[in-house]
């Protein structure tokens, strides 16, 4: 894929909140452009981490419910 279709990949991505599919296509891109995005690689990162931990936090709430 050209550079420019995976920035269109990633941008989609992003728009619908997927920051673990924005960030692998973000590994994609040279490495010139990985370079300049490195700042918003960071903050893929920080939000992919929060919803991992988010849906941790739900799934562990809904075991509990449904334990008692």
């Amino acid at each position: 894929s050209s550079p420019a279709a995976i920035m269109s990949r990633l941008e989609a991505a992003m728009q619908r909140r997927d920051y673990r599919a924005a960030l692998a296509l973000l590994e994609q891109l040279p490495a010139p452009m990985r370079d300049a995005a490195a700042p918003v690689g960071a903050e893929l990162r920080l939000h992919a981490d929060a919803d991992a931990l988010i849906a941790e936090l739900r799934a562990r709430a809904l075991t509990d419910s449904a334990a008692t």
